[in-house]
């Protein structure tokens, strides 16, 4: 080993106890919680294999179900959710009986029909086609009265989802190509 090694190594080492050192220095305001090692897996409900529901026959266990649902078929009319209805029908599909739901709620994606509810074109809200992964047409959500829509929205679902026993996840899908 060459002298640059050596002093390299002795760098590393010092550093090391330096940090070991440290790490055994406790701030007296913080609380540090070292919970047991477990024996297996630590139980989570919400981890695991999630399907779509469309997806086919499933061979896999599996605990959480991905829907896709527009934001025409939440809010076909200003205001007036149909939550209550879309639940019905898109939690009593077989593959989701008894699953936790992981929901997605689009505007614009490539392939499926416009999600923009038509109330919001009614008021002056345009849409812009393109052929891009599919093609569609994507909403103009620059236009104050779609960003008004989307907040309220979005705090309605917040109001229905927070702490509901079955959704597991929302994804945010509400913004471009795949809500991205």
């Amino acid at each position: 080993m060459n002298r640059t090694h050596s002093v390299a190594a002795l760098f590393l080492f010092l550093t090391g106890l330096l940090l070991d050192a440290q790490s055994k220095v406790q701030d007296p305001g913080v609380l540090v919680i070292r919970p047991e090692s477990s024996k297996g897996p630590l139980g989570n409900p919400l981890k695991g294999y999630c399907v779509y529901t469309d997806a086919g026959r499933i061979y896999r266990p599996y605990s959480m179900v991905f829907l896709y649902v527009s934001w025409k078929e939440l809010e076909p009319t200003e205001g007036q959710y149909a939550f209550d209805e879309w639940e019905k029908a898109a939690w009593a599909h077989k593959a989701a009986v008894g699953k936790h739901v992981v929901l997605r709620v689009y505007a614009d994606y490539p392939g499926k029909s416009s999600g923009v509810p038509d109330w919001l074109l009614k008021k002056g809200v345009t849409r812009k086609p393109y052929r891009n992964y599919g093609g569609g047409l994507s909403p103009d959500y620059d236009h104050p009265v779609t960003v008004s829509a989307l907040e309220k929205l979005i705090a309605a679902m917040g109001k229905r989802y927070n702490d509901h026993p079955r959704v597991a996840f929302i994804q945010l899908g509400l913004l471009g190509f795949w809500g991205e």
